[in-house]
């Protein structure tokens, strides 16, 4: 059996804190250890904001399976049948296509004024389906019928929830719509349901 003297034992840590850079000014790992010279700091780097994903209609930051098929259409066939090409994110929606989608829901429209709520369901997955023919969300502009007041108000309002509270003013509506709108571009479009 060795017998180890501390004298031996202190050597030891002594080295091994040397090479590890731990001994010296007590500055810590400021010195590299095998070429004497001054460490390099780290630049400082800035998390850039990621520009938003065409097509990234959650804005995960990344594209799903089925946000990459939509990107791969890229076409809107209105009712007439002609063929228009959707826009990319932050592009605004063509007067053609916010002309058909209002078309297309001009019946449910009516119904939900009158408070039908079949109709503002079958609105909510109308438009719901419209958002991922576009690769964005519709933000909606529409009049609706008040239980309350028991009348017809326009409201602006995502398929999940509202984005102002309602008026009597379809133009304070949709000057809510497009302000909510305009902080996220890529993200939202605003089509006015009248």
């Amino acid at each position: 059996m060795m017998k180890r003297t501390p004298g031996v034992l202190a050597t030891l840590v002594a080295s091994a804190l040397f090479l590890s850079g731990c001994a010296g000014t007590g500055t810590g790992s400021g010195t590299d250890v095998f070429s004497g010279q001054p460490k390099a700091e780290p630049a400082a780097t800035t998390a850039a904001t990621p520009e938003p994903i065409d097509g990234d209609l959650d804005g995960d930051g990344k594209l799903s399976e089925r946000e990459k098929e939509l990107i791969a259409k890229r076409s809107y066939t209105l009712l007439d049948g002609t063929v228009v090409p959707t826009p990319k994110q932050g592009e605004a929606i063509p007067a053609e296509i916010a002309a058909d989608i209002n078309t297309r829901a001009d019946g449910m429209v009516e119904g939900m004024a009158a408070g039908s709520n079949d109709d503002e369901l079958a609105f909510m997955k109308f438009v719901d389906d419209e958002s991922k023919r576009l690769s964005r969300k519709i933000v909606i502009v529409a009049p609706v019928f008040d239980g309350i007041c028991g009348c017809t108000v326009w409201t602006s309002w995502l398929t999940t929830g509202p984005v102002a509270e309602p008026t009597s003013s379809k133009e304070a509506s949709t000057a809510a719509a497009e302000a909510f709108a305009a902080k996220t571009p890529s993200r939202y479009a605003v089509v006015v349901f009248d």
